[in-house]
Protein backbone atom coordinates (compact mmCIF):
# COMPACT_ATOMS: atom_id res chain seq x y z
CA UNK A 1 0.00 0.00 0.00
CA UNK A 2 1.28 3.61 -1.22
CA UNK A 3 2.19 6.16 1.83
CA UNK A 4 0.21 9.20 1.56
CA UNK A 5 2.20 12.00 0.05
CA UNK A 6 3.63 14.14 1.22
CA UNK A 7 2.43 18.42 1.64
CA UNK A 8 4.62 21.36 2.12
CA UNK A 9 3.01 24.83 3.31
CA UNK A 10 3.97 28.35 4.16
CA UNK A 11 3.29 31.17 5.89
CA UNK A 12 4.51 34.45 5.21
CA UNK A 13 4.65 37.74 7.98
CA UNK A 14 7.05 41.11 8.41
CA UNK A 15 8.70 42.00 11.74
CA UNK A 16 9.76 45.45 12.27
CA UNK A 17 13.15 44.60 13.74
CA UNK A 18 16.53 43.53 12.11
CA UNK A 19 16.83 40.23 11.03
CA UNK A 20 19.66 39.06 13.50
CA UNK A 21 17.12 40.37 16.27
CA UNK A 22 14.38 38.00 14.47
CA UNK A 23 16.54 34.69 14.25
CA UNK A 24 17.95 35.58 17.98
CA UNK A 25 14.28 34.93 19.02
CA UNK A 26 13.77 32.09 17.29
CA UNK A 27 17.51 30.41 18.07
CA UNK A 28 17.00 30.88 21.88
CA UNK A 29 14.38 28.38 23.09
CA UNK A 30 14.76 29.89 26.23
CA UNK A 31 12.86 32.99 25.40
CA UNK A 32 9.88 30.84 23.53
CA UNK A 33 7.73 30.17 27.12
CA UNK A 34 7.45 34.48 27.20
CA UNK A 35 7.05 34.51 23.32
CA UNK A 36 4.28 32.26 22.36
CA UNK A 37 1.72 31.77 24.86
CA UNK A 38 0.83 27.84 24.32
CA UNK A 39 4.67 27.05 25.52
CA UNK A 40 5.06 26.38 29.32
CA UNK A 41 8.51 25.15 29.65
CA UNK A 42 11.21 23.93 27.25
CA UNK A 43 14.44 21.75 28.31
CA UNK A 44 17.50 21.18 26.46
CA UNK A 45 18.30 17.46 26.13
CA UNK A 46 21.47 17.75 24.19
CA UNK A 47 22.59 20.60 21.97
CA UNK A 48 25.77 21.50 19.56
CA UNK A 49 26.72 24.74 18.12
CA UNK A 50 24.55 23.66 15.39
CA UNK A 51 22.16 20.49 16.47
CA UNK A 52 19.93 20.53 19.38
CA UNK A 53 17.12 17.99 20.70
CA UNK A 54 15.20 19.58 22.80
CA UNK A 55 12.18 18.90 24.56
CA UNK A 56 8.64 21.44 24.83
CA UNK A 57 5.39 21.31 26.98
CA UNK A 58 2.63 22.91 25.55
CA UNK A 59 -0.74 24.08 27.66
CA UNK A 60 -4.14 23.53 25.28
CA UNK A 61 -7.76 23.33 26.13
CA UNK A 62 -7.13 22.06 29.62
CA UNK A 63 -4.44 19.55 29.02
CA UNK A 64 -0.71 19.89 28.90
CA UNK A 65 1.47 17.77 26.18
CA UNK A 66 4.81 17.41 25.44
CA UNK A 67 6.84 16.70 22.19
CA UNK A 68 10.75 16.55 21.20
CA UNK A 69 11.75 18.94 18.80
CA UNK A 70 15.48 17.63 17.00
CA UNK A 71 16.54 21.35 15.40
CA UNK A 72 19.44 22.20 13.26
CA UNK A 73 20.74 26.17 13.42
CA UNK A 74 21.98 27.82 10.65
CA UNK A 75 23.47 31.52 11.90
CA UNK A 76 24.52 32.13 8.59
CA UNK A 77 21.45 31.92 6.27
CA UNK A 78 19.58 32.96 9.44
CA UNK A 79 17.41 29.46 9.49
CA UNK A 80 16.36 27.22 12.22
CA UNK A 81 15.36 23.55 10.58
CA UNK A 82 13.45 20.95 12.72
CA UNK A 83 11.57 17.43 12.67
CA UNK A 84 9.17 15.67 15.44
CA UNK A 85 11.15 12.96 17.11
CA UNK A 86 8.23 11.50 17.15
CA UNK A 87 4.58 12.78 15.44
CA UNK A 88 1.18 12.76 16.77
CA UNK A 89 -1.54 11.24 15.25
CA UNK A 90 -3.31 12.04 12.22
CA UNK A 91 0.35 13.01 11.44
CA UNK A 92 2.73 10.34 10.49
CA UNK A 93 5.59 12.79 9.73
CA UNK A 94 6.45 16.45 10.54
CA UNK A 95 8.92 19.14 10.30
CA UNK A 96 9.83 22.29 8.47
CA UNK A 97 11.55 25.42 9.43
CA UNK A 98 11.98 29.20 10.34
CA UNK A 99 13.83 31.43 7.67
CA UNK A 100 14.51 35.39 7.89
CA UNK A 101 15.60 37.76 5.45
CA UNK A 102 16.53 41.30 5.45
CA UNK A 103 13.10 43.68 3.94
CA UNK A 104 14.26 46.70 3.73
CA UNK A 105 15.98 48.90 6.67
CA UNK A 106 14.94 47.37 10.10
CA UNK A 107 12.62 45.43 8.55
CA UNK A 108 12.54 41.32 8.08
CA UNK A 109 10.57 38.82 6.40
CA UNK A 110 9.84 35.55 8.11
CA UNK A 111 8.60 32.50 6.31
CA UNK A 112 7.10 29.46 8.81
CA UNK A 113 7.53 26.28 6.69
CA UNK A 114 6.23 23.18 7.42
CA UNK A 115 6.15 19.47 5.55
CA UNK A 116 3.98 16.37 6.86
CA UNK A 117 2.86 13.36 5.50
CA UNK A 118 -0.49 12.71 7.07
CA UNK A 119 -1.57 9.00 8.45
CA UNK A 120 -4.04 8.95 5.44
CA UNK A 121 -5.03 11.88 2.91
CA UNK A 122 -8.53 11.90 4.82
CA UNK A 123 -6.96 13.98 7.51
CA UNK A 124 -5.18 16.57 5.29
CA UNK A 125 -8.31 19.37 5.40
CA UNK A 126 -7.93 18.94 8.99
CA UNK A 127 -4.30 19.19 9.50
CA UNK A 128 -3.83 22.00 7.32
CA UNK A 129 -7.03 24.19 9.32
CA UNK A 130 -5.08 23.45 12.02
CA UNK A 131 -1.67 24.22 10.43
CA UNK A 132 -3.10 27.56 8.90
CA UNK A 133 -4.50 28.79 12.73
CA UNK A 134 -1.43 28.10 14.72
CA UNK A 135 1.06 29.17 11.89
CA UNK A 136 -0.64 32.63 12.11
CA UNK A 137 -0.91 32.70 15.88
CA UNK A 138 3.02 31.61 16.06
CA UNK A 139 3.71 34.87 13.60
CA UNK A 140 1.78 37.25 15.41
CA UNK A 141 3.49 36.51 18.59
CA UNK A 142 7.02 36.22 17.45
CA UNK A 143 6.52 39.47 15.09
CA UNK A 144 5.34 40.94 18.35
CA UNK A 145 7.91 40.22 20.82
CA UNK A 146 10.54 41.06 17.83
CA UNK A 147 8.78 44.03 18.06
CA UNK A 148 9.35 44.35 21.48
CA UNK A 149 13.09 44.18 21.55
CA UNK A 150 14.92 47.60 21.50
CA UNK A 151 12.76 48.57 24.65
CA UNK A 152 13.25 45.12 26.49
CA UNK A 153 15.31 47.11 28.94
CA UNK A 154 12.11 48.54 29.90
CA UNK A 155 9.53 46.45 29.38
CA UNK A 156 10.95 43.00 30.23
CA UNK A 157 11.11 42.55 34.38
CA UNK A 158 12.78 40.08 35.24
CA UNK A 159 12.81 38.79 39.15
CA UNK A 160 14.84 36.84 41.31
CA UNK A 161 14.62 35.71 44.66
CA UNK A 162 16.40 33.10 46.79
CA UNK A 163 16.25 31.50 50.24
CA UNK A 164 17.93 28.28 51.57
CA UNK A 165 16.36 25.80 53.46
CA UNK A 166 17.72 23.42 55.84
CA UNK A 167 15.67 20.37 54.84
CA UNK A 168 15.19 18.28 51.49
CA UNK A 169 14.82 19.14 47.97
CA UNK A 170 11.96 16.70 47.59
CA UNK A 171 10.23 18.46 50.67
CA UNK A 172 10.21 21.81 49.67
CA UNK A 173 9.42 20.52 46.03
CA UNK A 174 5.95 18.84 47.37
CA UNK A 175 5.01 22.25 49.24
CA UNK A 176 5.58 24.16 45.81
CA UNK A 177 4.27 21.52 43.68
CA UNK A 178 0.66 20.82 46.19
CA UNK A 179 -1.00 24.03 45.46
CA UNK A 180 -4.17 22.24 46.31
CA UNK A 181 -2.72 23.22 50.25
CA UNK A 182 -1.86 26.49 49.61
CA UNK A 183 -4.98 28.21 51.42
CA UNK A 184 -3.80 26.40 54.67
CA UNK A 185 -0.71 27.95 54.58
CA UNK A 186 -1.38 31.86 53.30
CA UNK A 187 -4.07 33.93 55.06
CA UNK A 188 -4.87 35.99 51.86
CA UNK A 189 -5.83 32.99 50.08
CA UNK A 190 -9.66 32.29 50.33
CA UNK A 191 -9.05 29.28 47.90
CA UNK A 192 -6.75 26.85 46.11
CA UNK A 193 -7.66 24.82 43.59
CA UNK A 194 -5.45 22.57 41.32
CA UNK A 195 -6.80 20.89 38.51
CA UNK A 196 -4.66 17.53 36.44
CA UNK A 197 -3.39 18.57 33.26
CA UNK A 198 -1.46 15.83 32.44
CA UNK A 199 2.16 14.10 33.15
CA UNK A 200 3.30 16.24 36.28
CA UNK A 201 1.29 18.98 34.91
CA UNK A 202 -1.86 21.12 36.65
CA UNK A 203 -4.09 24.03 36.27
CA UNK A 204 -3.65 25.79 39.43
CA UNK A 205 -6.47 28.44 40.66
CA UNK A 206 -6.32 30.80 42.97
CA UNK A 207 -8.80 33.04 44.82
CA UNK A 208 -8.71 35.79 47.16
CA UNK A 209 -10.20 39.30 47.78
CA UNK A 210 -9.35 42.44 46.04
CA UNK A 211 -8.32 45.56 48.01
CA UNK A 212 -12.41 46.07 47.68
CA UNK A 213 -12.76 42.58 49.21
CA UNK A 214 -14.31 41.51 46.09
CA UNK A 215 -13.44 37.88 45.12
CA UNK A 216 -10.50 37.71 42.78
CA UNK A 217 -8.87 34.55 41.01
CA UNK A 218 -5.65 33.73 39.43
CA UNK A 219 -5.35 30.99 36.93
CA UNK A 220 -1.55 29.34 35.72
CA UNK A 221 -0.78 26.41 33.92
CA UNK A 222 2.54 24.44 36.17
CA UNK A 223 4.29 21.63 35.04
CA UNK A 224 6.57 20.11 37.32
CA UNK A 225 10.05 18.68 36.93
CA UNK A 226 9.96 16.02 39.65
CA UNK A 227 12.98 17.17 42.79
CA UNK A 228 14.40 19.95 40.74
CA UNK A 229 11.97 22.97 39.85
CA UNK A 230 8.45 23.52 39.13
CA UNK A 231 7.52 26.11 36.07
CA UNK A 232 4.70 28.19 35.34
CA UNK A 233 2.57 30.32 33.14
CA UNK A 234 0.10 32.67 34.36
CA UNK A 235 -3.02 32.15 31.77
CA UNK A 236 -5.41 35.52 33.90
CA UNK A 237 -3.26 38.31 32.76
CA UNK A 238 -3.46 41.53 34.78
CA UNK A 239 -3.60 44.64 32.94
CA UNK A 240 -0.50 45.71 33.63
CA UNK A 241 1.33 43.10 31.81
CA UNK A 242 0.89 41.14 28.54
CA UNK A 243 2.77 38.24 30.12
CA UNK A 244 3.84 36.31 32.92
CA UNK A 245 6.22 33.18 33.23
CA UNK A 246 7.85 31.94 36.29
CA UNK A 247 10.11 28.76 38.24
CA UNK A 248 10.54 27.51 40.87
CA UNK A 249 13.87 25.71 41.27
CA UNK A 250 15.43 23.92 43.84
CA UNK A 251 19.24 22.73 44.41
CA UNK A 252 20.84 20.97 46.90
CA UNK A 253 23.76 21.82 48.98
CA UNK A 254 25.79 20.42 51.57
CA UNK A 255 23.59 22.18 54.25
CA UNK A 256 20.40 21.86 52.54
CA UNK A 257 18.51 23.56 49.53
CA UNK A 258 18.47 26.61 47.57
CA UNK A 259 15.42 27.83 46.61
CA UNK A 260 15.38 30.54 43.80
CA UNK A 261 11.79 32.09 42.31
CA UNK A 262 12.50 33.95 39.39
CA UNK A 263 9.56 35.39 37.29
CA UNK A 264 9.49 37.40 33.82
CA UNK A 265 6.98 39.75 33.25
CA UNK A 266 6.30 41.47 29.79
CA UNK A 267 4.93 45.00 30.48
CA UNK A 268 1.86 46.76 28.87
CA UNK A 269 2.36 49.77 29.03
CA UNK A 270 -0.66 51.46 28.86
CA UNK A 271 -1.73 48.87 31.39
CA UNK A 272 -0.06 51.11 33.74
CA UNK A 273 -2.11 54.44 33.00
CA UNK A 274 -5.25 51.93 32.73
CA UNK A 275 -4.68 50.91 36.70
CA UNK A 276 -2.57 53.08 38.57
CA UNK A 277 -3.32 56.54 36.57
CA UNK A 278 -1.86 58.16 33.97
CA UNK A 279 0.58 60.45 35.77
CA UNK A 280 2.75 57.33 36.85
CA UNK A 281 5.60 56.95 34.97
CA UNK A 282 6.64 53.34 33.29
CA UNK A 283 9.51 53.77 35.59
CA UNK A 284 7.10 53.94 38.38
CA UNK A 285 5.22 50.97 37.33
CA UNK A 286 7.96 48.83 36.91
CA UNK A 287 8.92 49.68 40.45
CA UNK A 288 5.44 48.82 41.81
CA UNK A 289 4.68 45.76 39.77
CA UNK A 290 8.42 44.39 41.17
CA UNK A 291 7.25 44.87 44.59
CA UNK A 292 4.01 43.45 44.30
CA UNK A 293 4.96 40.42 42.22
CA UNK A 294 8.92 39.91 43.94
CA UNK A 295 6.69 40.13 47.52
CA UNK A 296 4.22 37.50 46.31
CA UNK A 297 7.45 35.20 45.33
CA UNK A 298 9.18 36.38 49.01
CA UNK A 299 6.29 35.10 50.92
CA UNK A 300 5.75 31.63 48.80
CA UNK A 301 9.94 31.22 49.73
CA UNK A 302 9.30 32.01 53.16
CA UNK A 303 6.63 30.21 54.03
CA UNK A 304 7.94 26.97 52.09
CA UNK A 305 11.33 27.57 54.40
CA UNK A 306 8.86 27.72 57.41
CA UNK A 307 6.90 24.49 56.70
CA UNK A 308 9.74 22.49 55.94
CA UNK A 309 11.87 23.27 58.75
CA UNK A 310 9.13 23.13 61.21
CA UNK A 311 8.39 19.50 59.94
Amino acid sequence: MAQPDKHEVEHRGTAHAPTKTVYGLLADLTVWPRIFPPIVHVEYLGRTAERERARIWLHGGQDVRQWVALRTLAPESLSVFYRQEVAQHPVADMGGGWIVEPDGPERSLVRLLHDYRPVSEDSVPWIDEVLDKNSNAELAALLAAAGLEPRASELLLELRDSVHVAGSAQAVYDFLYDGSRWHEHFDHLAHSEVRPAGEEAHLLELESPDKDGNPHTTRQVRVGIPGRKIVYKQLVIPPLSSGHTGEWSIEERPDGVEVTARQTIVIREEGIAEVLGPEVSLADGRAWIERALGGNARLILERAKAHVESA
